[in-house]
């Protein structure tokens, strides 16, 4: 390792009172249960690995690893081992982006607003993107399909109280009305793609026939 990244690059422990939580996070929000279920297995089995830190002046910024901070700060640590570099705010971005769709349970709306996100603020390519998160171009489409739909189906998605495939047939409803009660009672009774797809095809038929 030459000394240019020894001096960009790092591991340290690093006191919790001197970091601060992303500046632009992926996740819109936490399961504080999950936080706890984090805590309770970092108090018995430690901290697995460390977290990624951009440093800030005198202060550091989480690039990733915002769940595992939240459990040793619940569990009382006053430091944390942190892999620690100098970042500008692009790198920070792909690397919070690209290691959360990679590792973290995002939702299918985080995880359509993250590509957007690399690709329209960013500036990444479609296949650059592919090749960062290990995700296939046409998975990042579909996805990023999620945002042009009614903030109806964001919520149902968001929510995993509909499955992406169960949207995009469901979104293919001509008839607006008709579609939000379908998926009304999609997220009230639970669908299968193939269900949402029977359902618009008998409503098309409906609508030949009457």
């Amino acid at each position: 390792m030459n000394s240019k990244n020894t001096k960009r690059h790092s591991y340290k422990k690093v006191l919790l009172r001197l970091i601060d939580p992303p500046k632009q996070a992926d996740r819109l929000e936490f399961s504080e249960q999950a936080i706890s279920e984090l805590a309770d297995s970092i108090a018995e089995l430690g901290l697995m690995s460390p977290i990624l830190l951009a440093v800030s002046g005198d202060r550091f910024e989480i690039v990733f690893g915002d769940r595992r901070f939240r459990a040793v700060e619940k569990l009382g640590w006053k430091d944390i081992m942190a892999s620690v570099k100098e970042m500008s705010p692009k790198e920070i971005s792909i690397a919070r982006a690209t290691e959360n769709i990679q590792r973290e349970n995002l939702s299918i709306y985080e995880e359509a607003l993250v590509y957007a996100r690399l690709i329209n603020d960013l500036g990444m390519s479609l296949d650059q993107v592919a090749s960062r998160t290990g995700k296939t171009a046409g998975v990042i489409k579909r996805r990023m399909q999620v945002l042009r739909m009614p903030v109806s189906f964001q919520v149902a998605l968001h929510s995993g109280k509909i499955s992406a495939g169960a949207a995009e047939e469901l979104w293919s409803c001509p008839d607006e009305a008709h579609r939000d009660y379908l998926l009304l009672m999609a997220v009230e009774h639970g669908i299968t793609v193939a269900v949402a797809r029977q359902w618009v095809q008998d409503h098309r038929k409906e609508q030949r026939n009457s």
